[in-house]
């Protein structure tokens, strides 16, 4: 994920959707893969709550080599998150590494 005016890295992801708890126009959405999820769940008003399951460190030298974007520090941190319907079923996994400084 970038920021829109800067082109910098605002966080490295992994996502795993769930895609049919999603309705048919947003699964269309969703796949076209333009607008990050959050984004597309905000604007369709559809009621979610994001769930912190943990938070991590990891070392440098155990990313690959093409997440350089993130910066140079030699520990990043993270968190792995599961984005939920208002019934609890999970909508998505999620987990997110941040650079070491983020400046949209």
């Amino acid at each position: 994920l970038k920021g829109e005016a800067s082109g910098r890295a605002a966080e490295f992801g992994l996502i795993e959707i769930q895609l049919d708890q999603f309705p048919a126009a947003l699964q269309s959405s969703i796949l076209l893969g333009q607008q990050p999820l959050g984004g597309i769940l905000n604007d369709s008003g559809m009621a979610y709550k994001s769930k912190p399951l943990g938070y991590f460190s990891v070392a440098r030298a155990e990313l690959p080599a093409k997440l350089s974007t993130l910066g140079s520090k030699t520990t990043f941190f993270g968190r792995y998150n599961q984005l939920q319907s208002q019934d609890d079923t999970c909508l998505a996994r999620i987990l997110e590494i941040v650079p070491d400084s983020y400046r949209p």
